[in-house]
């Protein structure tokens, strides 16, 4: 292992890992560097990499960097714990090493962080958001994360002590660990997407979403049905009837009711009518099907509802 340069207390920890960047290296480090918020490490650690990033990470000569190495490619995610173990700072960016931090990117989110001490995680959100009607806050988000991910990766900005305590991530999901950590962090506190960008985030055919695209999207089903089970026994009122297993062991019905318990939570017109448009959607589906055990699911999932929404 190789490190060079220390800062005893940082006020921000950036982690970086990288494999095989060579391209798009230089601009990523130089990204940081040139931040108009200065207090931070930098943490980089090449994953194995075969080809000339380690050549280019040393070729830095700034204090605030510090090199290590994986003796072997590990994936990105345990790479990232690595980090995060050293990390020194009160506050966590993520960042990736193909893509370009822009210069306010830190000052912006550490002030934002440091004024609302409520908010556990803050990024920039993707071009998908589903719901035209809905305002990105902290209620929507976690609303939204049980569709999929609305967070890009490379713009989180997490309480360090958070993040610990959760475990960093979750290595289990080889190729979608960020989404679960979005998830577990929704059901402890707020998460919110701040408008402006803070990244230029880089498409090319290497990274995961791509070339492990049928992979990722496997691991990204489980952690949306973990997180839609955790999110009904979270908001489940004492007036509510206990969802039946069987419903929540199907993805779309576990849907439906997460939302319609989200509704009576918030008491929302907006998540209640958002819950009836995907509860015909079920049926619809299930009705289709000749099983007489699904349509046996279909009347015991009706009766619950007026049970538990009447």
């Amino acid at each position: 292992m190789k490190e060079r340069g220390e800062l005893i207390h940082p006020a921000i920890s950036v982690i970086m890992p990288v494999y095989n960047a060579e391209r798009h290296l230089n601009d990523a480090v130089c990204s940081i560097l040139t931040q108009t918020f200065q207090d931070f490490e930098l943490l980089i650690i090449d994953d194995g990499s075969t080809e000339q990033s380690l050549p280019i990470l040393y070729s830095f000569k700034d204090p605030r960097i510090q090199i290590l190495t994986n003796e072997t490619n590990r994936g990105t995610y345990p790479t990232r714990n690595r980090g995060l173990q050293l990390a020194k700072g009160k506050y966590i960016a993520v960042m990736d090493a193909d893509d370009i931090a822009l210069p306010d990117r830190l000052l912006t989110q550490y002030n934002y962080m440091e004024k609302h001490t409520d908010v556990c995680v803050i990024g920039a959100g993707t071009m998908f958001w589903p719901y035209s009607d809905m305002q990105p806050n902290a209620d929507s988000i976690r609303a939204v994360l049980l569709l999929n991910n609305c967070f890009i990766h490379s713009s989180l900005f997490i309480r360090k002590e958070l993040m610990t305590s959760l475990g960093g991530y979750d290595e289990r999901f080889t190729y979608a660990a960020d989404y679960d950590l979005v998830c577990r962090i929704a059901l402890k506190g707020k998460l919110e997407i701040l408008q402006q960008p803070f990244v230029q985030y880089r498409w090319h055919d290497q990274q995961i979403s791509i070339c492990k695209k049928e992979e990722q999207q496997y691991f990204a089903e489980q952690i949306r049905n973990a997180y839609r089970k955790a999110f009904i026994r979270q908001y489940l009122l004492p007036d509510m009837y206990e969802p039946a297993p069987f419903m929540l062991s199907h993805s779309r019905m576990n849907l439906v009711i997460a939302l319609f318990i989200y509704a009576r939570f918030l008491n929302s017109c907006f998540y209640s009518k958002l819950a009836e448009t995907y509860l015909d959607n079920v049926i619809s589906e299930l009705s289709s099907q000749k099983s007489t055990g699904f349509k046996r699911r279909i009347n015991r999932l009706r009766l619950w509802l007026p049970i538990s929404f009447g």
